[in-house]
């Protein structure tokens, strides 16, 4: 894999070169970073994260302790830019199956019909797909991640009408970036953004906010599946009784 630095020891950015940076390696990052790939001569992934060398949680994304869906028409897009990836999830252990229910639901008017899936349901972690998304990236000689490292500012043309780049704290002594020109800057870090921030420091207005918040919280544990529990179910939602249970199961 390609990791010349992006800039030579002034920080300007080598001549002919297109180089995009995307911010966050997490799912959103690595996606966007797969479809710059088809415009850009370099993308960079910076994520503060060290990553694992096998499929395994990580602490950037504690989620992924939590059960996830994937919709069939996102399976179908990750597919399609990296083909063949559902097979590699299905050698490395994801389970398929044929003819089931993948999801059972309980309102609080009963049951609804169920859904059979007569075509393939396909089953795997949210770690597992993410490492093998980033295991096909950094095959590709046009990627290169920059790991334990953070982003601490944007660079910006000297009107302010253009962002052209990063400015980077780095836990790697062996790198020792501290800016990183590029033509186009992705902010793929999810809710905990500091873009907003970077924005004001360069000289503009912040944006009026406006906060919702619903109160949903989100937990997860492992129960036993009944000795009844129908074969061809796959999972089952108990939906809340607002207002006096609003627990969804």
């Amino acid at each position: 894999m390609d990791i010349a630095p992006a800039s030579d020891a002034t920080g300007e950015r080598r001549a002919g070169l297109r180089e995009a940076v995307v911010i966050g390696g997490s799912m959103a990052g690595l996606l966007v970073a797969r479809v710059l790939t088809d415009y850009f001569d370099r993308v960079t992934i910076i994520d503060r994260d060290t990553f694992p060398n096998l499929p395994d949680h990580r602490r950037g994304v504690p989620q992924s302790h939590h059960a996830h869906t994937l919709l069939p028409r996102g399976q179908k897009i990750i597919d399609d830019l990296f083909p063949g990836i559902m097979d590699e999830m299905r050698a490395s252990g994801a389970l398929s199956t044929y003819g089931v229910v993948p999801v059972a639901v309980v309102t609080v008017a009963g049951m609804l019909p169920m859904q059979k899936l007569e075509s393939e349901f396909l089953r795997f972690s949210r770690f597992k797909l993410e490492w093998h998304v980033r295991h096909r990236l950094e095959a590709q000689t046009k990627v290169r991640f920059l790991s334990n490292c953070e982003v601490t500012g944007l660079l910006s043309t000297q009107d302010l009408t253009r962002v052209n780049g990063v400015r980077l704290h780095s836990r790697n002594a062996d790198i020792g970036v501290e800016e990183l020109q590029a033509d186009l800057v992705v902010d793929a870090s999810g809710r905990r953004s500091h873009s907003p921030q970077w924005l004001v420091d360069l000289g503009y207005e912040a944006p009026e906010e406006e906060t919702i918040n619903s109160g949903i919280g989100y937990a997860s544990r492992f129960y036993a599946k009944p000795a009844d529990f129908p074969g061809q179910w796959q999972s089952i939602i108990i939906n809340g009784r607002p207002p006096h249970n609003p627990r969804t199961v």
